[in-house]
């Protein structure tokens, strides 16, 4: 069995209404990709703006979380501000690399590091400050240590950032489904096949 393989969708230009789509969505075709190329082509501006909404979700993802144990959601850093990040800063600032359609647009398509400051690196919208600070302020107030109880809560954190992460690519994955429309049969099969490997990569 090979490690890697390219996902397969099997296009067809003459489909029944009410056959299985050739997208492997699962719906019919008449739900699906009938008359896609005549469907209006998506704003790529708007499904910028779309597709942020999906990594700008907020929630607590503590086990109790709920309206009367949780304050406010917060930027919660996956790497310790106080004792990682703060070390390989400069004046309050690292390196930080963007992959924003506005940062793509202006540079050509080419995407460098910027200066970014403290607060708003490496950090995810999961948790709120009540909870935050409660369950790492062991890693987030003393020195780096090989403890049982750091490590666990260093890779707690992480794995909480992981989760937080790959429903956000889920939803991201949504929206890509509709990137073919307007586009030719050819440009609809490319474009299925990458969603196919991005859902595959983030399972």
């Amino acid at each position: 069995m090979p490690l890697y393989s390219i996902p397969i969708v099997h296009p067809r230009k003459k489909m029944g209404r009410n056959e299985k789509c050739w997208c492997g969505s699962g719906k019919k075709y008449k739900h699906c990709h009938l008359d896609k190329e005549a469907q209006k082509t998506i704003n790529p501006y708007q499904f910028w703006n779309d597709s942020r909404k999906s990594f700008a979700r907020q929630y607590c993802s503590h086990p109790e979380a709920s309206p009367s144990t949780c304050d406010k959601i917060i930027k919660s850093h996956t790497i310790s501000k106080s004792t990682c990040l703060k070390s390989i800063s400069e004046k309050g600032h690292v390196y930080n690399f963007s992959g924003d359609f506005n940062t793509f647009e202006k540079n050509n398509g080419i995407t460098a590091p910027k200066k970014i400051g403290l607060n708003n690196a490496s950090t995810f919208t999961g948790f709120c400050g009540h909870h935050d600070n409660k369950i790492f302020r062991i890693v987030d107030t003393n020195e780096i240590s090989a403890s049982d109880d750091f490590i666990f809560f260093l890779s707690y954190r992480v794995v909480c950032f992981e989760l937080f992460q790959k429903e956000s690519e889920l939803n991201f994955n949504e929206l890509c489904k509709n990137l073919d429309s307007g586009k030719s049969l050819t440009e609809q099969v490319d474009i299925q096949t990458m969603i196919k490997e991005r859902i595959r990569y983030n399972r």
